[in-house]
């Protein structure tokens, strides 16, 4: 369907979103980058585009280009006045920084993602950082303040809260109540 998209005169960001992540999984670097440019200047998807090349980047270890990239995605959020997700932007190149073991930058730019904003997409990658970081003190705090706020959400309940939680227990080197944050029981070999 991608390969004929262009012959019945289809394009679309959805569209355009999948051929960058079909490029990704086929390591098409120059596909990638196709998809980027196409989206270069078009609110809405451009920052949306340049927070998967972030996250691409750092997947391969490039640190430094991501937080080019993640810096990028948040400028262009902030063009299209859409500060939540500038903010969600920032926050998960706190989560890269604390994963790549830089502790100091991961658990600033989280604090700095936090005060822009305190939305669930925010809050998540920002205390998953902290916990990273090492401070899960705050990681906690975080985490309990979702749970409170976002009682039946779906993604929260499932998703957020068990990864924090799991990282949590790791820091306290318990792996079998990280295993448990999910809700699957022991493996019994």
């Amino acid at each position: 369907m991608i390969r004929e998209a262009p012959a019945k005169q289809l394009d679309s960001p959805p569209l355009r979103l999948v051929s960058y992540y079909l490029a990704f999984l086929n390591s098409d670097a120059a596909g990638m980058e196709k998809e980027i440019a196409w989206t270069a200047g078009k609110p809405g998807i451009e920052d949306v585009m340049l927070g998967l090349e972030a996250d691409t980047n750092a997947f391969f270890g490039r640190l430094e280009a991501s937080r080019d990239f993640m810096r990028r995605a948040a400028e262009s959020a902030e063009r299209s006045d859409e500060k939540e997700k500038a903010a969600t932007y920032e926050a998960y190149g706190a989560l890269w920084e604390a994963m790549f073991g830089n502790a100091r930058e991961g658990r600033q730019r989280a604090e700095s993602a936090l005060e822009h904003s305190t939305g669930r997409d925010v809050q998540y990658p920002a205390a998953l950082a902290l916990a990273f970081a090492g401070d899960t003190v705050r990681a906690k705090t975080l985490a309990d303040d979702l749970a409170k706020r976002f009682p039946e959400d779906t993604l929260v309940q499932f998703n957020y809260l068990p990864s924090i939680n799991a990282k949590l227990a790791l820091s306290r080197k318990d792996s079998a109540k990280a295993w448990r944050s999910f809700g699957m029981p022991l493996p019994t070999n």
